[in-house]
């Protein structure tokens, strides 16, 4: 696509993937809701990791639910 870091962003629903491998990639990254109710088991298990991390963020502000978008 020949975009450059400093115009692109990872819109995201999954801490793990999402945002962890747009950071690493130097990328800007947006943490939004999940829109599926259903999703695979290895997700779910995923999920019930970030829900850990994202109480550690919020605890520590570097997130808060100020920033999120909800559908």
């Amino acid at each position: 696509m020949q975009a450059e870091a400093s115009t692109t962003a990872v819109i995201g629903d999954q801490i793990f993937t999402d945002v962890l491998g747009g950071n690493r990639a130097g990328l800007y990254t947006i943490l939004v809701t999940p829109l599926a109710r259903r999703e695979f088991m290895g997700t779910k298990i995923s999920r019930s990791m970030e829900f850990f991390v994202l109480r550690r963020l919020k605890k520590t502000k570097l997130t808060t639910d100020e920033n999120r978008f909800e559908r």
